[in-house]
């Protein structure tokens, strides 16, 4: 069990800000850069910024952003 909470405490699960699917991928915390993916729920575009993201960010959704 002590593997697993190590796991969870270097990787975020980012999820869809359009529909809320719970986990689109895992990232690591020192990820860097900005990903396009397509949900595959709700099918829509969505730009994804990884600097600087941590657990307090990721509760606040400012690491999301709409491609609109």
């Amino acid at each position: 069990m002590g593997g697993k909470a190590k796991i969870e405490k270097t990787f975020l699960k980012v999820h869809c800000p359009c529909c809320g699917n719970g986990r689109l991928f895992d990232i690591g915390l020192e990820a860097k850069g900005t990903v396009r993916i397509k949900c595959p729920v709700c099918r829509n575009p969505v730009e994804i910024q990884l600097e600087n993201c941590d657990e307090s960010r990721q509760k606040r959704l400012t690491a999301y952003y709409r491609n609109i």
